[in-house]
């Protein structure tokens, strides 16, 4: 979903936020529901709080950051290049945040993804273009160095689909959705991944 002609542009430098911004509706993610979120460089939102985090951290890690969302957490630099936008679509009821043509710092690369968040909870990352800086070795396995995932607000619970790993791609799209489970007297969030590449 290209929201760079109709996207509020966010002017950030290496290692910086933006927000409180409105999503526009409430977001129901683990035990709470936000209407504002917070867009950092690294490739995280998060909620109730800014974050600028640069080292990528499994998940669950109980250091902060937590409370967040991550599409592609790790070193990411805008003020070398690229631009990031956030727009709420009303008509289809969803909020959505790319990062296009973001590099690596110091590696370089170019790297476009975004992430887009639904009422009922479901957060979907899309990936268009992952190009590594150089071709290096170095480069190349800094490329891999990055979380995706979720994690809640204490940094005791989590969905890590990757830390450090070689999985994302042009072309992906990985759906999370959260859904109440009734057990015995109580009730937890189970999150469910759903991930397609086209053929």
């Amino acid at each position: 979903m290209d929201i760079s002609g109709i996207g509020t542009p966010v002017n950030l430098g290496d290692d910086s936020f933006e927000g409180p911004l409105d999503i526009g509706f409430e977001f129901l993610f683990y035990e709470n529901s936000y209407s504002e979120i917070y867009i950092c460089s690294n490739g995280l939102l998060s909620f109730g709080g800014s974050h600028t985090a640069y080292y990528n951290r499994p998940i669950p890690y109980s250091p902060t950051p937590d409370n967040f969302i991550a599409p592609r957490w790790n070193d990411l630099n805008p003020s070398a290049g690229g631009d990031i936008y956030y727009h709420y679509d009303n008509v289809n009821d969803r909020f959505i945040v790319s990062y296009v043509g973001i590099p690596y710092h110091y590696y370089g690369g170019s790297f476009t993804f975004e992430a887009v968040l639904c009422p009922a909870g479901q957060i979907e990352y899309n990936y268009l273009l992952m190009r590594p800086g150089g071709y290096s070795r170095l480069s190349w396995q800094k490329s891999t160095e990055t979380t995706v995932g979720i994690e809640n607000a204490y940094g005791s619970d989590g969905l890590q689909v990757i830390y450090n790993e070689a999985y994302v791609h042009d072309s992906l799209s990985i759906i999370i959705n959260t859904d109440w489970l009734a057990v015995s007297r109580s009730s937890r969030y189970i999150a469910l991944v759903r991930t397609r590449s086209p053929p």
